[in-house]
């Protein structure tokens, strides 16, 4: 159970003078570089983003819309969502990028009859292949002008939404699995049932056709799927990122109708975060989503919240991207998350010590503890912890205690306006302001 999933995140004095990178064991198994690529030489960054697209009925307010551009860094959206306001969403913060949807292989489900006959996927009795929960149309991947047509509306939809880039959904092989489609549809060039293989490939001609016809503009791709796709040794979603400039890892280490209390192995677990540093050794653009749409409490959500921020900081790099749904009902924007981590610069690669995987910044160190085991680790140093008192060791329970900011300690002369803690009131645990919240209603 995540209930269980034991996760820290604890801010220390940082390092003094003479201090070396802690040593530990890492991934005995791990690919050469593959631990280390999220090092940075600046300080980290929590860059997060948001899938607007997923809520259409969304319609902000003027107001809204720019607040959406302040407070994250990278948005996906329906033409109409910011129409009349990129202008000011821009103005508010020029980093931001805005990415307009379309959906790489799926018509909608009024478009029965909109394009030729046979760019329609098909099965094994000859009907058209429909998606479950949407009632979308599946295309044929394959056909010259399926392909082309994508390439079109994405630079149609950019020129007519202002937006500066293209969001291309469902690539990837997730449209074979049997719970998403109303049956498997046959490779015209076979005869067969399309492999995990061939369709990635189709799709990812998809990719490559759109990259081209709107590049230099950023085009971002969903298919990544978790760790255990990206690195199949079948049909490796990583392929995706050899064309497109990011990708969507949308089943990020649970899918979003799994009940709450599935936790993945520990070999799944690492496999989702090994993705994100070897995107990163290759300098792409990751876009992590981490959905609790199954049912269960709010206190199940927030610890899978906590759980996953921690995953996400063990390995993300500085194009990482981070999101997370509490409910699909609620606005993506919607999420509050920690805007004052301060951890510093990280200090070297992820390690595992005493069963904890670690990861030390200049500020602060994550704790990782995902396995049914507990485990104790040793602090660099006496340091405070939320209650005001002092530790040299922390114990991480197994599977699920808490992310925790411990009081950051006065630096002289930093000139911070912000009194010191009191003792009789510690600061709040992340899940008031200083935590992933959900939305409010």
């Amino acid at each position: 159970m995540v209930a269980g999933a034991a996760v820290s995140l604890r801010l220390t004095e940082g390092p003094r003078a003479g201090d070396d990178a802690p040593s530990g064991e890492s991934r005995p198994d791990a690919p050469p570089g593959r631990a280390g690529a999220g090092a940075s030489a600046d300080d980290f960054q929590l860059r997060t983003w948001a899938a607007v697209n997923e809520l259409p009925s969304y319609d902000p307010e003027p107001a809204a819309a720019v607040a959406d551009a302040e407070r994250f860094d990278l948005l996906t959206a329906l033409r109409p969502t910011y129409a009349g306001e990129v202008g000011a969403m821009r103005a508010a913060n020029p980093d931001l990028q805005l990415l307009v949807y379309m959906n790489g292989s799926y018509a909608t489900r009024v478009q029965e009859f909109t394009y030729p006959e046979d760019w329609y996927a098909r099965d094994a009795s000859g009907l058209k292949v429909r998606s479950q929960r949407f009632g979308a149309f599946l295309m044929d991947p394959s056909h010259p002008g399926w392909v082309a047509d994508r390439a079109r509306t994405c630079a149609n939809f950019i020129a007519e939404s202002g937006y500066g880039g293209c969001f291309v959904d469902d690539l990837g092989a997730g449209s074979l699995f049997a719970s998403v489609v109303t049956g498997q549809p046959i490779n015209p060039a076979t005869g067969s049932e399309w492999t995990t293989a061939e369709w990635l490939e189709a799709t990812a001609g998809i990719a490559a056709a759109v990259k081209r016809e709107v590049g230099p503009a950023p085009v971002i791709g969903n298919g990544l799927g978790d760790g255990g796709r990206y690195f199949s040794s079948e049909a490796p979603t990583s392929r995706l990122l050899d064309i497109l400039d990011g990708g969507i890892a949308e089943g990020w280490l649970r899918q979003g109708m799994a009940p709450l209390d599935d936790q993945p192995s520990e070999g799944e677990w690492l496999e989702n975060v090994d993705l994100l540093v070897d995107a990163d050794r290759n300098d792409k653009t990751v876009l992590t989503l981490t959905k609790t749409w199954g049912e269960g409490t709010l206190e199940q959500k927030q610890r899978w919240y906590d759980f996953t921020l921690a995953s996400f900081l063990l390995g993300a790099g500085e194009d990482a991207h981070f999101a997370f749904s509490f409910d699909p009902a609620s606005p993506p924007t919607g999420v509050t998350h920690p805007t004052d981590l301060d951890l510093g610069a990280p200090r070297g690669v992820y390690t595992r010590r005493d069963g904890v995987y670690q990861r030390d910044f200049t500020r602060g160190r994550v704790l990782v503890n995902p396995s049914p085991l507990p485990g104790a680790v040793d602090l660099a140093r006496r340091v405070g912890d939320p209650q005001g008192r002092s530790r040299e060791r922390a114990s991480r329970a197994p599977m699920g205690a808490r992310l925790r900011p411990p009081p950051r300690p006065a630096r002289p002369g930093a000139g911070d306006p912000r009194p010191p803690p009191s003792p009789q009131r510690p600061p709040p645990a992340i899940g008031t302001a200083h935590r992933g919240r959900p939305p409010d209603g």
